[in-house]
Parts: C-alpha cells; structure tokens; sequence
C-alpha cells in the first residue's frame, strides 16, 4: 500500500482505478493524522456485489468461497450495526494518548473492550478507545479536532 500526497492522484485516476480490479484507492478520515489518500494492490473481492433479492446469509456464503475471514468480518459488522442504532461519527482517545475519528456504532462498540493483536507472534491484550471526546453527525466538523 502505499499513501499519496495531496494533488498526486487525479480525478481521472479515481474512476479509472475504480473499475478496475487489481487495483484500488481511496481516503480515510478515520485513524490516527487526518485524512490519507492511499493505494495498492485491490482485494480479491473488489467488484464483488451482494445479488438483487440475495439474502445476507447466501451473500455471505458465497463470500466465504472467495475469503472466510472476510465474510466472517462482515457478518460480525452487519451484527454490530444490527445492535447498534448510533448515527454520526465520534472523535476518540485511544490508549496511547492520541485522537481518530471512527463510526459511532463501532466506537461504542469498541469502548474499554479489550481485543487482542499480535506483536512478535504473541496475542496481546489490548484496548484500543479510551474514551469518547465529541459527536457529530458529519465527520467534517470533527476533522480539526483530531489534531487540537
């Protein structure tokens, strides 16, 4: 992957890339720093589409054929957004001092819950948002407060 500087990647590109399997790009808000363009190899599941009238579950199945671990992340997702109804996106503490943005439903989500990553092939014990700071129904008027 890698991250493009601001005007490096055209208009023209994005749709280009777009339609295009192999390839992929796109920005984030959410995370550490503001917002980042960034590119790379695409995911062998680019383009693929849930069918007209599909259940999840058939979705998911198929899925499944193409990556387990995908469809198994995405039923988690449809789970939480199920259980969850918070709208908007909040600005958060993580544990190590610094500000992100992340959707609402997963930052509730997330809150104190420890999760677990794995450094030099050790599980670790881990949480990842301290605390909620602000709300907002647009990301747009939390972006300055990321780096207050």
């Amino acid at each position: 992957m890698v991250v493009f500087g601001k005007g490096e990647v055209s208009a023209i590109d994005i749709i280009r890339i777009a339609e295009m399997a192999g390839i992929r790009t796109g920005v984030t808000h959410f995370g550490r720093g503001g917002d980042k363009r960034f590119g790379g190899r695409s995911v062998g599941w680019k383009l693929f589409r849930k069918g007209k009238g599909e259940a999840t579950s058939a979705f998911l199945s198929r899925l499944g054929g193409i990556n387990a671990g995908v469809s198994g992340g995405l039923g988690k997702a449809i789970a939480v957004s199920q259980g969850h109804h918070e709208k908007g996106v909040v600005l958060v503490q993580y544990t190590d001092g610094s500000r992100g943005l992340m959707p609402a439903k997963s930052a509730q989500e997330s809150i104190g819950k420890p999760t677990t990553v794995t450094r030099a092939g050790k599980q670790i014990p881990y949480v990842r948002v301290a605390s909620l700071i602000s709300s907002s129904p647009s990301v747009f008027s939390l972006i300055p407060l990321v780096t207050a």
